[in-house]
């Protein structure tokens, strides 16, 4: 036998206190004198005796069955529901188990008469008395009767409360694990088992009750949770004057500061409203980084009222347009942004509390944390050190650079929208705050940069740009030489074709004689009407050679007889003259070297 509770030893009839549990195997062991004796086992309610025995093991057997119990509600198997095992006199055997989703839950019991409990939703269901047989499948049915019960929810009659949790407690407030969420129609159905029952629903931060109904009676349940509309006004204030506040986000609180997930954006008129329960409620309004949270009211309007300060901040040097932005105390960006005017202050109207300020001024950003207090204005320095920067531009020890473009850039380079044109003495300057910076030089088409000045440790810089002369020969290429062609205008144009309003006429030997840095330039001869280029050169003397043959013509009359000693000129094409005269000789013959 498995799982005997007790054995006990009888002589003739007399109990002889001697009682052992049976062990894993189903057996038990006594130590006994020897004399017949007789054993009884006490097993789930039933007494089982053995044949007498001396000094021999003796086997009770405990024929079994299978009860299996089925639990239904309105006809249909339910789930994990609890079953418990009871003699039939209604004494519990602690033995239990759960239906499974076909609604059954088996238990192997001895033959012998038995009842069967279901506790379910808070009721007691009880099957009909069962005599056991062994050795066979004895069926137990449990009906917990039951019907489909409908919970409306709304604001009224017309006004459906959609996706509210109600959860179904017993008549004496024990919670039964059933709960469901309110559909498009507000409604809410549950399949209970007969008895008592009420509903609990929570909405908006309160606990609301039906009144105890019984199933199968009732299968319609109404709840109504009357409301009301609730205006509340947004406002800033700033000595007297409100102003509607617009784009704030409020959003609804428990008098116990239980948020509720429901949130309104202000309007342009700074009006925000709330379909409420008639219950106390918080409402808090998040403004430019600050939490406004009001007391709990019950009233059909709420005002919230918000005291503003001005920040006027005052940027050193008095610079002007460079950025100010706003940020909370924890440092966040407000987007709030304004430019310095020409006193170098710009002014921001905001609401009481602690800010930072941050301007951005020649690569550098300058911080300032200051409180603003309501209705005043707080003068708050924003601090840029600094001086002003010098910068001569110098092709040499004794020559500077009038007329050139300079430009502000940090140590990084990037560029700090300042820019100058170096003055008579080719300088410039800038009006700086203290750090690290570079100044570019636009020259004759290339950059020429700064070592890097650090002020205030520097406060004046060089940038030197090294020159050479550079003799261009434009030549006239005959038949037998090359002589230099004078009064020729040349210009000087880069690399990349950019002229660089460099200009110079060759001499009497045909030379032009140019002053620049080194970089690669090329000439551009302008001569008898027509361009001619030179070259590609840096720091070196080129020579532009212009092809020329004769060009002759004859001044003869009608009758071909010469004409001696006539002026002629020489014209291009398109009617220029080209600076060319002669006069014809004896053959009226006149000529002139021309270029190809």
């Amino acid at each position: 036998m498995n799982k005997a509770e007790i054995s006990r030893i009888i002589n003739r009839i007399s109990y002889l206190h001697l009682t052992a549990q049976t062990d894993a195997a189903g057996e038990a062991v006594f130590r006994v004198p020897q004399r017949p004796y007789r054993i009884r086992a006490d097993y789930l309610g039933q007494q089982y005796w053995s044949a007498d025995t001396t000094w021999e093991a003796a086997t009770i057997g405990i024929d079994h069955g299978i009860a299996t119990v089925e639990v239904t509600r309105t006809g249909i198997p339910v789930d994990n529901v609890k079953v418990y095992v009871f003699t039939s006199e209604g004494t519990y055997l602690n033995m239990n188990g759960t239906t499974d989703a076909q609604g059954l839950v088996a238990f192997a019991l001895p033959a012998g008469a038995y009842r069967f409990r279901a506790d379910y939703q808070g009721g007691q269901y009880w099957g009909e008395a069962l005599d056991l047989v062994a050795h066979q499948d004895n069926p137990v049915h449990i009906s917990t009767g039951g019907g489909s019960v409908v919970l409306t929810v709304g604001q009224d009659d017309e006004i459906p409360l959609v996706g509210v949790r109600a959860y179904v407690f017993s008549e004496a407030g024990t919670y039964l694990g059933e709960y469901a969420n309110t559909d498009n129609n507000g409604q809410a159905g549950f399949a209970l088992a007969d008895g008592t029952y009420k509903v609990r629903v929570d909405y908006l931060g309160y606990q609301y009750w039906t009144e105890p109904f019984t199933v199968p009676d009732d299968t319609d349940i109404t709840m109504t949770i009357e409301h009301r509309l609730v205006r509340v006004n947004a406002l800033t204030e700033y000595s007297g004057n409100r102003s509607p506040l617009e784009g704030v986000p409020v959003y609804l609180f428990t008098p116990s500061d239980s948020y509720q997930n429901i949130t309104v954006t202000t309007d342009s008129n700074g009006q925000a409203f709330f379909t409420l329960p008639y219950q106390a409620y918080k409402l808090r309004l998040d403004y430019l980084g600050q939490q406004y949270m009001g007391e709990p009211f019950t009233s059909n309007e709420v005002t919230a009222i918000i005291d503003e300060g001005r920040a006027r901040i005052h940027l050193g040097n008095a610079a002007e347009a460079v950025p100010v932005y706003v940020f909370s105390e924890a440092g966040s960006y407000l987007g709030i942004t304004g430019l310095t005017g020409a006193d170098g202050t710009v002014q921001f109207q905001l609401p009481a509390g602690f800010y930072r300020f941050r301007a951005d001024y020649q690569g550098d950003q300058l911080w300032a944390s200051h409180e603003v207090l309501a209705h005043t204005v707080t003068d708050i320095p924003l601090h840029t050190g600094g001086d002003t920067l010098a910068v001569t531009v110098r092709a040499g020890e004794a020559t500077v650079l009038a007329g050139v473009t300079c430009a502000l850039f940090d140590a990084s380079g990037t560029s700090l929208d300042q820019q100058a044109v170096t003055d008579a003495n080719g300088m410039v300057s800038f009006t700086v705050a203290d750090g690290a910076y570079q100044v570019r030089v636009e020259y004759l088409g290339a950059q020429y940069w700064s070592d890097h000045i650090e002020v205030p440790a520097t406060t004046t810089a060089t940038v030197m740009i090294e020159h050479e002369e550079v003799t261009v020969t434009v030549l006239e290429e005959g038949f037998e030489s090359e002589e230099g062609i004078p009064g020729v205008a040349c210009a000087l144009f880069t690399e990349s074709g950019i002229d660089t309003g460099i200009r110079a006429t060759t001499d009497e030997n045909g030379e032009a004689h140019l002053l620049v840095p080194n970089q690669r330039y090329r000439v551009r001869a302008d001569y008898q009407g027509s361009p001619y280029w030179s070259a590609l050169f840096s720091w070196e003397d080129v020579s532009l050679v212009i092809p020329h043959g004769e060009l002759v013509l004859y001044v003869l009359t009608d009758d071909e007889l010469a004409v001696p000693d006539v002026p002629v000129s020489l014209f291009t094409a398109t009617g220029s003259s080209v600076g060319l005269s002669a006069r014809t000789d004896e053959t009226g013959r006149a000529s002139f070297s021309v270029p190809e």
